[in-house]
């Protein structure tokens, strides 16, 4: 019994530390020109986080952490955005969401992929001030 209590607590150590490496969400291709999308696409993300980086020659834009705690300020989980221009003619670019949860053991942050929140948000308003 007391076997399978320490495999139990192992197990659900080794699940907590899993990482979950985040991937690139892309916006469909559109005519819009690259110029005036790029103004709305920094005031979109800006409207949400704190901007860190940011290269309109490039097409490039990460944003600080945004860090949630829980009752008792300890960190929960931080979350980032960063976006990147595949194409300026025709308009295409990338983004994601990455969230990284805190890992009391390690005192260390841990990937956890992408916020699927976020991003649906961020993808439905670039989708209406894009067109």
């Amino acid at each position: 019994m007391r076997k399978n209590v320490l495999f139990l607590v192992g197990l659900l150590a080794m699940a907590a530390c899993a990482t979950v490496e985040p991937v690139w969400r892309t916006i469909p291709e559109s005519e819009y020109p690259y110029k005036k999308a790029w103004p709305i696409i920094v005031s979109t993300i800006s409207n949400k986080f704190d901007i860190a980086t940011i290269d309109a020659n490039s097409g490039y834009m990460r944003t600080d952490w945004k860090i949630k705690k829980d009752m008792f300020g300890t960190p929960k989980t931080r979350t980032r955005m960063a976006v990147k221009t595949e194409s300026k003619q025709p308009l295409k670019f990338s983004f994601r969401a990455e969230v990284e949860s805190w890992n009391a053991f390690s005192e260390s942050w841990t990937p956890k992929g992408n916020d699927a929140t976020i991003e649906s948000d961020i993808q439905e308003e670039f989708a209406s001030r894009l067109k």
